[in-house]
C-alpha cells in the first residue's frame, strides 16, 4: 500500500477549508463504543470549520479496510497513522482542526496536545464519560448491528478498551497541562466535571488532583444500563455469540460482576 498516495487522497477528502488567524485545535476523547461522534458537539464554536479528524473515517477509506475481527489490529495502527499526518498537515498550514480520538493514555495525550500548544493554537478538550460495561456493549452492539445490516463492520479488541479504561483518570488529567479548558460530559450532553469553573487556580497540579478525584468517583458511581442481554440476542442472530460471551466473561473476570441475567448466558461457553 502506497501511505503517501493515501495520504494525499486523505488530505483532499477532509480538508477543504482557508488557514485561520486564531488557531483553535479542538479535541474528541472518549473510550470506544462511547458515542462521541454522535454526543459530543462544540456548539460554541459552531462559527468554525475545522478540519475533521476522524479516525474511524480514515479507516473506512484503506483499500485493505474489511471491518473484520482478525483484520482490526492492523487497520487501526495505519488509520492512527495518517490521522497523525493530517494532523500534522493541519498544524503546518495553520488549519483549525478538530480530532475525534479516545485521548485514553497520557503518552497519547501529550503528543497529540502538546504538538498544538508549541504551534500555538487554542485548545479545548471534552471527554464522553460512559462506564466500561456501556463502552464494551456499545463496541458489540454496533458491530453486530453492521453484520446484520450487510455493512462493513467495525470491530475493537477487548484488550484496547480494559487498557484505556484503566488509564483514564490520568489521561484526563494529563490534558490539563496543555489544554484552555477540559470537559467531561454524558451521553446527554451535560457537563458534568468543567476545570475552568471546578478550581480558580493556576496550579495545574492541584487541579489535575481534584480532576483525578472527581473522575474516579464517576467510575465508582456510572456503572449503569449495562445491556450485555441485547448484545447476547443481537449476537446470536449475528451467529457470532462466541465472542460476545468471551467479551462478558472477561469483564466479569477483569472488573465484577454483571447483571444476574447475563450472568446465565456466561454458562454456554
Amino acid at each position: 500500500m502506497d501511505t503517501n498516495k493515501l495520504f494525499q487522497d486523505i488530505v483532499e477528502f477532509f480538508v477543504e477549508y482557508n488557514t485561520t488567524k486564531n488557531k483553535i485545535a479542538l479535541f474528541k476523547g472518549g473510550l470506544p463504543g462511547a458515542g462521541k461522534s454522535t454526543s459530543l458537539h462544540f456548539k460554541e464554536f459552531s462559527h468554525l470549520n475545522p478540519v475533521i479528524i476522524d479516525v474511524d473515517e480514515i479507516r473506512k477509506l484503506l483499500p485493505n479496510y474489511t471491518g473484520k475481527k482478525e483484520d482490526s489490529a492492523q487497520t487501526q495502527k495505519t488509520a492512527g497513522l495518517l490521522a497523525s499526518m493530517l494532523r500534522n498537515y493541519c498544524i503546518e498550514n495553520g488549519y483549525d482542526y478538530m480530532l475525534d480520538s479516545t485521548l485514553s493514555t497520557p503518552q497519547n495525550v501529550a503528543v497529540e496536545l502538546s504538538k498544538a500548544k508549541k504551534a500555538g493554537y487554542k485548545i479545548y478538550v471534552k471527554y464522553l464519560y460512559v462506564s466500561l460495561n456501556e463502552s464494551l456493549t456499545g463496541v458489540l452492539l454496533r458491530y453486530y448491528q453492521a453484520l446484520l445490516k450487510g455493512e462493513t463492520p467495525r470491530f475493537v479488541d477487548y484488550e484496547y478498551i480494559k487498557q484505556r479504561y484503566k488509564s483514564l483518570p490520568e489521561a484526563m488529567a494529563e490534558c490539563i497541562n496543555y489544554a484552555d479548558n477540559v470537559q467531561v460530559l454524558n451521553r446527554r450532553g451535560e457537563v458534568i466535571i468543567d476545570i475552568n469553573n471546578l478550581v480558580h487556580t493556576d496550579n495545574t497540579e492541584f487541579k489535575q488532583n481534584i480532576f483525578v478525584g472527581k473522575v474516579n468517583e464517576l467510575i465508582l458511581r456510572y456503572e449503569e444500563n449495562p445491556q450485555w442481554d441485547k448484545v447476547f440476542e443481537l449476537a446470536e442472530k449475528a451467529g457470532d455469540l462466541v465472542t460476545a460471551l468471551e467479551w462478558a466473561k472477561r469483564k466479569k473476570e477483569d472488573f465484577g460482576v454483571l447483571n444476574s441475567h447475563s450472568q446465565k448466558n456466561l454458562l454456554k461457553i
